[in-house]
């Protein structure tokens, strides 16, 4: 629905200061429904004023040009966050998880509490509580972003009966059902954000949305202690009470599972400052991210042409394995989890967004849920909501593996300076870096390739004997040279000097 620039604010004696323009594409800008939407997501967002909520500075309206002015952050989006670590074969330290969804939980209340003029509360959802829609600074700094699809009181546009907007696995069991949201709805899925964070895996994907919508309102959660060995209990209870199918039996408030948050922080021994605990590892995991946002932000200071922008997410070809793929751990063993990265899967309803959704989008979901309706059965009265599966997708019959054994197999990761660079093996593209590959262990030489725009390919040999990781530097590609004028008949081909 619409795209994001880069811009610059400048005033008088040298102010100026770098923000992020929103604005609502050109053909959706004569759609009433479309403009609806745009104004509702700034009336929303600039009414909230809170240090865990991105801040709108203004909106603009032109002619036909809807514009929203928003401060421009630097960092990550939580999702990336979480795709760099899995590609380090790493996990953020339980203290920090906590603290980071407690400042988040901090933002929401501050949306959920939201009032009018007269005193009267809005009755604020945010609809779209994602890895993606939560921001982590480089500072350490945590906000809760994209408004887009929120639902309140005096919304001018109305979400109409049987449409699911949102991102349906991070959905609440309620709003799979399309039943009236409360605030309490935000918390489930801040819940699963939570589980994903901690266990590193993701707790209701599958290969299909009814079998999203099914395993959100149907199947028990698994304890992260089945998953994860010494998973704190603490923490667990709060992701538990969470992710609660009823939700009378959840959290009230954002406000409630924030002190729980803390108490578990503290419980587990983190930092009095957790924000200077989690800089100096959010400028190791992007070091490379933030150089060249660093570089950006130079050259649009001093009014140069922007070469390129950086992706808006980070490591799109890791992919965190699907709790379903993990054996239950017991004494002494350590989860399995699968090396191999598949393509990234959104089920993404009609957004907004912090980046440019599709229209199509929004098409597809609408006919897609009327033929959900058709597929669900009624649901039971609240709090516990249920689905019958009326026409259940067939499972396919298993196929014999041809996979190598793990043992015949090693891992490479590969990293690159800039990142989201195209990695080739053996001719085959298998990702953009940072990217964990599994080949097969041996003697014989296998080269990779990789590529990026405005930058010279670069080939590598390597010998996969062993587990390795790799970090290449990338050259920048020469500039194409100008050809010299010749000097016209009778002209001096060089200055004379005296």
């Amino acid at each position: 629905m619409a795209e994001i620039l880069l811009g610059r604010v400048v005033g008088p004696a040298g102010f100026e200061r770098a923000v992020v323009l929103k604005r609502i594409l050109p053909h959706l800008a004569r759609e009433r429904a479309f403009v609806e939407m745009f104004l509702d997501e700034a009336r929303v967002a600039a009414r909230i004023r809170h240090p865990n909520v991105v801040q709108v500075h203004e909106l603009l309206h032109e002619e036909d040009e809807l514009c929203i002015v928003m401060e421009y952050l630097e960092g990550e989006s939580l999702s990336s966050v979480m795709r760099r670590l899995q590609a380090r074969g790493r996990r953020l330290e339980p203290a920090l998880c906590a603290h980071v969804i407690a400042q988040a939980a901090a933002g929401l209340h501050a949306a959920h509490e939201l009032c009018d003029a007269d005193g009267n509360e809005l009755m604020l959802v945010h609809r779209d509580v994602s890895p993606q829609n939560i921001f982590v600074g480089y500072d350490g700094s945590t906000k809760v972003l994209d408004f887009g699809i929120a639902v309140m009181r005096d919304r001018s546009q109305k979400t109409q009966t049987g449409q699911l907007r949102g991102k349906y696995e991070y959905m609440s069991p309620e709003q799979c059902a399309s039943r009236p949201l409360d605030r309490r709805s935000d918390l489930f899925s801040l819940g699963v954000v939570l589980y994903e964070l901690s266990t590193g895996t993701h707790l209701f994907r599958r290969r299909h949305e009814l079998l999203v919508l099914r395993a959100i309102v149907e199947e028990p959660v698994p304890p992260p202690r089945d998953i994860i060995e010494r998973y704190p209990e603490v923490l667990e209870r709060v992701v538990l009470n969470a992710l609660e199918k009823g939700r009378s039996e959840r959290y009230q408030t954002a406000a409630e599972m924030r002190r729980e948050l803390l108490g578990a922080a503290r419980a587990l021994g983190g930092s009095d400052v957790p924000d200077e605990q989690l800089a100096p590892l959010m400028n190791e995991l992007f070091a490379d991210r933030r150089l060249e946002k660093e570089e950006m932000l130079r050259r649009l200071q001093s009014g140069s042409d922007l070469l390129a922008l950086p992706a808006a997410e980070a490591d799109e070809a890791v992919e965190l394995p699907l709790v379903t793929e993990l054996r239950p751990v017991t004494a002494g063993m350590r989860p399995s989890v699968p090396a191999v990265h598949r393509a990234r899967w959104h089920w993404v309803a009609v957004a907004l967004g912090t980046g440019v959704a599709l229209l199509g989008g929004g098409w597809s979901v609408v006919s897609r849920t009327a033929r959900l309706r058709d597929e669900l059965g009624p649901s039971s009265p609240d709090p516990s909501v249920s689905l019958t599966i009326v026409a259940r997708p067939s499972e396919p019959p298993p196929a014999t593996s041809t996979r190598a054994p793990a043992s015949a197999l090693v891992t490479v990761q590969v990293e690159s300076s800039p990142s989201d660079a195209e990695v080739f093996l053996r001719g085959k593209e298998v990702g953009r870096t940072p990217v964990l590959v599994s080949v097969v262990r041996g003697e014989e030489v296998i080269e990779l390739e990789l590529r990026r725009d405005g930058y010279r390919t670069l080939r590598e040999s390597i010998r996969p004997d062993v587990a390795q990781r790799i970090r290449l530097v990338l050259e920048p590609a020469p500039a194409p040279r100008r050809p010299v004028p010749k000097p016209a008949s009778g002209e001096e081909r060089y200055r004379r000097f005296n």
